[in-house]
């Protein structure tokens, strides 16, 4: 149960966490309505081979787009230079026949729709920045620059250049860009012009085609200036340039598409908007929100339509729909959002897996405390923040512009209602709806009749412009009917520039009066509001974290004393104090733990002494060989069979004893100098003696052999110590065997010991006598050897005990000073004696053994040998061995 509710709450922790970061990507797909909002398409074009290219200003950043006649996107990234929409407003697009693509942008304020500079960008196929091709400032409204002010032309080209105008103030410049040169935009010709045209293309290199406000057409070179016959009622909404001497014309008032070639100014009608260009939909030209033509006669148009972007290319008769912005149909978003819930439970499941595997599900009392009120502070912040106090922000600052928008709407209609309407552009009525709106962004306002034509506008825009296709503006034909009933319709949207909102109010007489403003301003002032609170409550937040931390922190204090108490009573530390002084439940526990820690060290005290005393009988190396953990476990049953090794020593004093007093004196004085000796090589002595005592090796023979050698190192110096007091030295021999052994307890219920059964102690036993007798100190079979081959050695020979024949070998590492020098330097000799001994060349071995001996009789075993030899080579032996000589 502990499992399963820390792994939901570490799922529920994880999971608020993966909304905290992915709740735009969450909301949107979720509620396509509400990302499509925050959405606007502001250019668009389609080259010659039908690709549609277009910006979408989306999450704060202009997205350049490329998509093929298919639907599939091939360029979806944000450009260099000009990717913030908030500062960059990307007026038109333009795709050159070498895949060059051409954007003009304005950089301008969206609160105050300041425009301060006007660009021309050239990006690679791939979308990679080449070049800023022209730069200019300005200052002006990014708005009301489309029909007056400075501004760029659109784009046009030919086999070898890229071509733009500027208009600047009565006069036309046109630049021309090399096709894969990228430099700076050399300016070729400037043409005046008075007035302001609606829409302007360079044709070629000489000359520019302008559409005029009165919906005349020119063409204009520099010596020259022919004007185009259109019909009636025309108005110049956009020109582009064809690709065989001819030019588009789009009329923003009907919809249709006109033909005009250059050199004989005919104009034919190449669309009517009314056309329906796809039947299976019923889409016809004059549906579309922007069109585009490329030289080639290809038509791309852009339909907003329940909340998505569709795109159509084609003819003037018929057009496909290549792709819509937001497909139908499953929403491919989904698994992104699967994506992330999958994560997060893998994540939880990765940090409740160390939870319960690496920390053992077990967490410092303020870690887990600090988490619980950071989560908690922080998820009932974010929740107040998000659901309380952020949209009652929002709902009080956005009624606050409403009212104010609508008075200046009301002042406006009332100036128009009373007077002529040209007060809309320059009259007294439009300064007192501004100085209304107080410090609101900059107003528009349009004057539109019932079937959605315009009549007036603050932004220049000539009468009978369909409301529908105004630049950087919202289809209005829609909320006309809404505001024809009566009172003010309010609509909140998000177009090129930034958010905006339109009041739409009724003259009563037909006519509706549209106000606009951007809402950037009131978002930003909302922004900052919600900041500041954020911040306030932030900084609440962090103090009340830090103050229930504190409050934590001085209780895990206390709890932390306690904890190392407990670690060191532990550790074997009794005689620790917990000195807490909480005042409250921990400080009673410490008391509880004081006293319990009194009963422990008493208790302890006994136990060690008795302890002590029983270890004095039964070493702790007994009970590790024979598997058990205390003393109390041993009894008849507790015994082992296994390879071990046995190191027998035997001593003797070279007087006797007159009182049992001093015998048992001599004795434990040999026994205590030596015997430890064992134990700190892992040896257990399991059997004291007068004259010696047992002891086994369990591990290896390596720490059976350097014990001996350390007993005969002890025993020298023990010797040593009684020659300064006069006493005659004692005699230490060792020998050492290894074999199977049979090591346990026996005895009754009363009484039990430890004893060993096995023919290796007997060999053992059996090879003192021999060793004593040969003058070695320390002697071991050749099984042993094998362990010891780092000392100083030498091979004795063949011993026959019992009928049975063991290896002996001379270990004189701790042989007598003399001795030990007598061994070494003869070593050779010795050896390649007892060859000739074995292979029956007794005559070359006595020689040997009497060199050997004549340098030191206290080597007994070549003056064994020596004898025998001896006897052997008038004799003869057939199976010759080691013995003692009588």
């Amino acid at each position: 149960m502990k499992k399963l509710i820390s792994f939901i709450i570490i799922l529920l922790i994880v999971m608020a966490g993966a909304y905290f970061l992915f709740s735009d990507y969450i909301t949107e797909t979720l509620n396509p309505g509400a990302g499509a909002s925050r959405e606007a398409v502001s250019a668009l074009c389609v080259d010659n081979r039908g690709n549609v290219y277009y910006v979408l200003d989306k999450d704060g950043k202009n997205h350049l787009v490329g998509m093929d006649n298919a639907g599939n996107v091939f360029l979806n990234l944000v450009p260099e230079a000009i990717g913030d929409s908030s500062k960059y407003l990307v007026t038109d697009i333009f795709v050159s026949s070498n895949s060059n693509i051409v954007v003009a942008a304005a950089a301008y304020d969206r609160a105050s729709e300041q425009c301060s500079e006007l660009s021309m960008n050239v990006f690679f196929e791939d979308g990679a920045f080449a070049v800023r091709a022209l730069n200019v400032p300005c200052d002006q409204n990014v708005v009301s620059a489309g029909t007056g002010g400075r501004r760029f032309t659109s784009v046009s080209e030919d086999e070898a250049n890229i071509y733009f105008g500027l208009y600047d103030g009565g006069r036309i410049e046109l630049f021309a860009m090399q096709k894969g040169t990228y430099d700076i935009a050399a300016k070729l010709a400037e043409f005046r012009y008075a007035l302001p045209p609606a829409s302007c293309i360079p044709a070629g290199g000489s000359q520019v085609i302008v559409g005029e406000a009165s919906g005349q057409l020119s063409i204009i070179s520099k010596n020259d200036r022919k004007a185009v016959a259109l019909p009636g009622g025309v108005v110049i909404g956009r020109i582009w340039a064809g690709g065989d001497g001819t030019a588009y014309i789009y009329d923003a008032a009907a919809k249709d598409v006109y033909k005009v070639r250059l050199d004989t100014l005919a104009v034919e009608l190449m669309a009517r908007g009314t056309a329906v260009v796809d039947a299976d939909e019923g889409v016809s030209l004059g549906d579309f929100r922007q069109l585009y033509i490329s030289s080639s006669g290809i038509i791309a148009g852009l339909l907003q339509r329940d909340g998505n972007w569709e795109f159509f290319t084609g003819g003037s008769t018929y057009m496909d729909n290549v792709a819509a912005r937001k497909a139908s149909g499953f929403n491919l978003n989904i698994l992104g959002i699967i994506g992330i819930a999958v994560g997060a439970v893998l994540l939880a499941l990765l940090v409740w897996d160390a939870f319960v595997g690496f920390f053992k599900m077990r967490m410092p009392l303020i870690v887990r405390s600090g988490i619980l009120i950071i989560v908690s502070v922080v998820a009932m912040l974010y929740l107040l923040l998000s659901y309380i106090i952020a949209p009652s922000m929002r709902s009080i600052l956005t009624k606050q512009y409403k009212d104010r928008l609508f008075t200046a709407g009301s002042i406006m209609a009332s100036a128009i209602s009373a007077g002529p309407g040209a007060d809309v552009v320059f009259g007294s009525a439009a300064k007192k709806a501004m100085e209304a709106s107080e410090n609101v962004s900059p107003l528009h306002f349009d004057l539109i009749s019932s079937d959605g034509a315009l009549l007036l506008s603050s932004d220049g825009f000539e009468k009978s412009y369909d409301t529908d296709i105004l630049p950087f503006r919202i289809p209005l034909k829609a909320y006309l009917d809404e505001a024809a009933k009566g009172g003010a319709v309010y609509v909140e949207t998000y177009e090129p520039t930034g958010p905006r909102m339109y009041v739409l109010t009724s003259l009563g007489d037909g006519r509706i009066l549209s106000v606009a403003s951007s809402t950037a301003s009131v978002e930003a002032h909302i922004s900052d509001v919600i900041a500041k609170i954020t911040d306030f409550l932030t900084v609440t937040g962090a103090v009340m974290v830090v103050i229930f931390i504190l409050i934590d922190l001085y209780t895990a204090v206390s709890i932390r004393k306690l904890k190392k108490c407990v670690d060191a009573v532990s550790a074997g530390n009794y005689d620790i104090t917990a000195r807490v002084s909480s005042g409250d439940e921990v400080e009673s526990l410490a008391g509880s733990f004081n006293t319990m820690t009194r009963f422990i060290r008493e208790n302890m005290l006994q136990l060690e002494r008795s302890n002590k005393a029983y270890y004095r009988f039964v070493p702790e190396n007994l009970m590790r060989i024979l598997g058990v953990s205390s003393i109390e476990e041993l009894g008849k049953q507790s015994y082992v069979k296994d390879t071990m090794t046995v190191l027998v020593t035997s001593f003797r004093f070279a007087e006797k004893s007159t009182s049992a007093e001093e015998l048992f004196k001599k004795i434990n004085q040999v026994t205590e100098r030596i015997a430890p000796v064992v134990m700190r090589n892992n040896g257990t002595v399991y059997d004291f003696k007068y004259d010696g005592f047992h002891a086994v090796f369990d591990e290896n023979t390596e720490n059976a052999v350097r014990a001996a050698v350390q007993i005969r190192q002890e025993a020298e110096a023990l010797n040593a110590e009684r020659a300064s007091r006069g006493e005659m030295p004692v005699d230490v021999r060792i020998v050492i065997s290894s074999g199977e052994v049979m090591l346990g307890i026996i005895g009754d219920e009363n009484r039990m010991s430890a004893s060993a059964v096995s023919e290796v102690i007997n060999t053992a036993n059996a090879l003192v006598d021999i060793c004593r007798d040969s003058d070695i100190y320390i002697g071991c079979t050749r099984q042993v050897f094998e362990g010891g081959k780092g000392y100083r050695s030498r091979y004795v020979g063949v011993v026959e005990l019992k009928n049975e024949l063991v290896e002996l070998i001379d270990i004189y590492d701790g042989d007598p000073y003399p001795l030990l020098k007598h061994k070494e330097m003869y070593a050779a000799q010795f050896a390649q004696a007892v060859e000739h001994f074995y292979n029956r060349n007794f005559k070359e071995a006595r020689y040997l053994f009497m060199q050997i001996v004549q340098a030191s009789r206290n080597d007994g075993v070549s003056r064994n040998y020596m004898y025998f030899a001896d006897q052997y080579s008038t004799g003869g032996c057939s199976n010759p061995t080691y013995r003692i000589f009588n």
